[in-house]
């Protein structure tokens, strides 16, 4: 077990921030990765985050109803057209791969797993869903832990966070 020298909670080895205050574990230099800790601020999170005008609104197929902005990154991930799908990074030689690779952004050093969450979309799709699927680093939804394998309502602007990568849910009616 790891223990957070911030606020003294223990995790699994492996985890690369504290489930409890968010700490950082691990960081990543050049090649080598090196153990050490580092304490985080507070988490802020904006439940409003508004991209810029000139990024396209939505980048979806025409009968999706929800996209999904990667914050830091200012763009929108590519839609999966099928009522549940996976977010997580994908690795070599890995039997199942997730449907959305966060691997691209940063997705290993800001803690996303390899099968991370999945969305669930209702039969009409005008509702959505969160699953965390018992990942290392937990899933947070408008900065508040969700429970692993329960499903979480998602609604227009709201901020999930896959370790530290952020994803707003853009909702279309």
């Amino acid at each position: 077990m790891i223990i957070c020298s911030h606020c003294k909670n223990e995790d699994y080895h492996g985890t690369l921030y504290c489930t409890e205050c968010g700490a950082m574990f691990v960081s990543q230099s050049q090649n080598n990765i090196e153990t050490s800790i580092h304490t985080s601020n507070s988490q802020h999170f904006q439940t409003a985050v508004q991209p810029p005008q000139s990024t396209p609104r939505y980048e979806t197929a025409p009968e999706a109803n929800i996209a999904f902005f990667l914050v830091d990154e200012n763009i929108y991930l590519p839609s999966v057209a099928q009522p549940e799908f996976t977010f997580g990074r994908e690795t070599l030689g890995q039997v199942i791969a997730p449907d959305i690779d966060l691997s691209d952004y940063e997705a290993y050093e800001k803690g996303v797993s390899r099968l991370h969450a999945t969305i669930k979309l209702s039969n009409n799709k005008s509702r959505a869903y969160i699953v965390d699927l018992d990942s290392a680093n937990g899933t947070r939804v408008n900065g508040n832990r969700i429970p692993a394998n329960s499903e979480v309502p998602l609604h227009d602007n709201d901020i999930i966070a896959l370790g530290k990568l952020k994803i707003q849910v853009v909702i279309t009616h």
